[in-house]
């Protein structure tokens, strides 16, 4: 599936077509596994290369280099995360909430996004737009 990574099936597949024909192309392998032949292609030369190529190896080294879960900016407790919580208690919206902080020029204000995954957070689920 294009867009996604790869699984360790897909890498089992790219090994088995490269274990039948060394020189298979990168377009037939990627036929295979419903893949870009550039996917197969860095996928096969990061992992060893058409004559080393290992599926565990690649499976190991896609787990350690996916990107780890970074910490809220409003899940710290904070002077800035009790005001934004405040002011969605009054019904306040966060597109309000964020000129009010770009205004008085507050350093470290989080973008409208950020306050709008954080409302569920504080048990906010809805506010009047102003």
């Amino acid at each position: 599936m294009p867009g996604t990574p790869l699984s360790s099936h897909d890498r089992d597949e790219i090994h088995h077509a490269l274990v039948e024909a060394r020189d298979v192309s990168w377009a037939e392998i990627g036929r295979r596994v419903e893949r870009h032949p550039t996917t197969i292609m860095r996928e096969v030369t990061a992992n060893g290369g058409r004559h080393s190529y290992r599926p565990a190896t690649g499976q190991r080294r896609a787990v350690r280099c996916r990107r780890r879960p970074r910490a809220r900016r409003l899940g710290e407790p904070g002077e800035l995360r009790n005001r934004i919580r405040n002011e969605l208690a009054l019904g306040r919206s966060p597109v309000a909430i964020v000129l009010d902080l770009r205004a008085e020029d507050v350093a470290g204000r989080p973008c409208v996004e950020t306050i709008y995954l954080g409302a569920s957070d504080f048990g906010v689920e809805s506010w009047v737009e102003e």
